[in-house]
């Protein structure tokens, strides 16, 4: 500290400098916080304010040629930390959260029949569908093909001519077999062949059966337990594994990908009325503290704001330019 501060000033310094929890710096953040608590909401965040302040700041990472750096950057951090995680995903939500979690998706509801059919209908779920059926109609024609007529009649005509010609049955008796065999051949080839055409012309009517299926009601209940099924097996993934399975979507295009729909949002001609609308929405004739308190958060949101403020407080008591600017202060 310098030699030309008054030993008031040292004291004061030193004083904010101190922690506890009647220090300087403690009652100094408890003071700020108390007046906020006490403003109107609306003077704290004007609509049209809060637009232009979330607008300036998407715009400047939009222009920010490190943008997608950045992101990526943030990405590859977030699975870092999960994969040195213990536990599972579910750890990460409170026991109420998980509950509210699970209730929602095990809500019955009916999704609309032509979105979820653009939703399926699409490359990867045609394929899926078509090698289905292709496989499973083939196998049953193959199953099908030692109890077809040509094979009784070929092998007939086997044993009929061993008999005629007195030959031994296992000599002009495999003669049928081969007939079959050949014959079977083709119509086994055939057979693939109508199985094609057939798996090609049905793959759109097994989507939309499908989606006639997932959006009935009377199946609402149904698939209200299957996702909350799938909610629970995706809680009980290890915080390790689901790392490893996010590192394999290609962080790099991830990054990509967001950083272009950032850059697009940032440009979005209706953000700012849309970001405006919802902080009027949310904006009403109350207190800070009385929208935090209905919220349900005005005791941790205090704590919180509170202990960073007075750390804030007590680093900056640490520095040169707090000195320098207390000196000119008592000047």
């Amino acid at each position: 500290m310098a030699k030309t501060l008054t030993n008031p000033a040292q004291r004061a310094i030193k004083k904010l400098q101190r922690r506890g929890k009647n220090s300087a710096s403690v009652k100094l953040a408890s003071l700020t916080v108390n007046r906020l608590l006490e403003r109107p909401l609306e003077e704290l965040a004007e609509p049209e304010e809060v637009s232009r302040r979330i607008l300036a700041l998407l715009e400047g990472l939009s222009e920010s040629d490190e943008l997608e750096a950045l992101v990526l950057d943030r990405l590859e951090r977030a699975v870092a930390r999960l994969e040195e995680e213990e536990g599972t995903l579910g750890d990460w939500l409170s026991e109420e959260a998980t509950e509210q979690l699970l209730d929602t998706l095990g809500r019955p509801y009916s999704m609309d029949q032509d979105l979820t059919l653009r939703l399926l209908d699409h490359e990867a779920m045609r394929n899926l569908v078509r090698r289905v059926l292709r496989e499973t109609l083939s196998n049953f024609v193959k199953k099908l093909r030692p109890g077809m007529p040509e094979s009784r009649i070929l092998s007939g005509i086997g044993r009929r001519a061993g008999r005629l010609t007195r030959k031994p049955r296992e000599k002009l008796g495999g003669m049928g077999d081969g007939m079959l065999g050949a014959v079977g051949g083709e119509v086994e080839r055939q057979a693939e062949r109508k199985v094609g055409e057939f798996v090609d012309q049905a793959v759109g009517g097994v989507l939309r059966r499908i989606a006639e299926h997932v959006c009935d009601p009377a199946h609402e209940e149904q698939f209200a337990r299957m996702r909350a099924a799938a909610g629970r097996v995706g809680l009980g993934i290890p915080s390790e594994t689901a790392a490893q399975e996010i590192a394999k979507a290609d962080l790099p295009a991830m990054a990509s990908f967001l950083a272009v729909h950032i850059q697009g949002l940032a440009s979005h001609e209706r953000l700012g009325p849309w970001i405006e609308e919802i902080v009027a929405d949310e904006v009403t004739d109350v207190t800070l503290g009385e929208f935090l308190e209905q919220r349900g958060i005005l005791e941790p949101w205090s704590d919180w704001v509170r202990d960073f403020l007075a750390e804030q407080t007590r680093d900056l008591a640490r520095t040169d330019e707090f000195e320098e600017w207390f000196t000119v202060l008592l000047a």
